[in-house]
């Protein structure tokens, strides 16, 4: 979704710009921000390893010691950006949905929530027409990849155990039922 997310505000901070250099919402990639190869020094095949050092590092960033890199702003919790704690109250959270019903009405939501900030209809329209194109050249929703990380963390106790921990308050924040992991913490 942060690819989607930031081509989509790319396209409604500049328009004109956005067209001009024959840009799509729905095409967007950041090869160059991708890392290649191994994460945190883990094997691409090692979730254990991986989340164990991801959980290291956003401790050490907890204790105001900050050292973001990719993985760090892309598996951080939710609840760490825009001063989440202090402004609930600015936010309007918008459950992601890839295909169907679910993509259905995370594009509703997007479009009901433009409008309230005055977006244009013809900006709302673009945004609609490219979110139904399909995914973006890096998503992972619906791959081998992801049902293979999907597999390997239902599968490890620990693993779930930790991903729990990580992301606890997000579970709360956002109203998902950390009962489904079936783990105790």
């Amino acid at each position: 979704m942060s690819t989607l997310s930031t081509a989509l505000f790319c396209f409604l901070r500049d328009p004109e710009l956005f067209k001009r250099k024959n840009l799509s919402i729905s095409s967007q990639t950041y090869e160059n921000r991708r890392p290649s190869g191994y994460c945190h020094g883990c094997a691409p095949e090692d979730i254990r390893c991986f989340v164990r050092r991801q959980y290291r590092r956003f401790i050490r960033m907890s204790m105001l010691f900050p050292v973001y890199g990719v993985a760090d702003a892309h598996f951080a919790p939710q609840t760490w950006y825009c001063g989440m704690g202090q402004n609930m109250e600015k936010f309007e959270f918008i459950r992601y949905g890839h295909q169907g019903k679910k993509l259905k009405q995370m594009v509703n939501k997007l479009s009901s929530t433009f409008r309230k900030k005055f977006v244009p209809d013809e900006y709302i329209n673009e945004m609609r027409k490219e979110m139904y194109k399909g995914k973006t050249k890096h998503t992972t929703a619906g791959t081998n990849l992801r049902a293979f990380v999907e597999r390997k963390i239902e599968k490890d106790v620990d693993l779930k155990r930790a991903i729990a921990r990580l992301y606890y308050h997000d579970y709360q924040t956002f109203g998902f039922d950390i009962s489904k992991l079936g783990v105790h913490l």
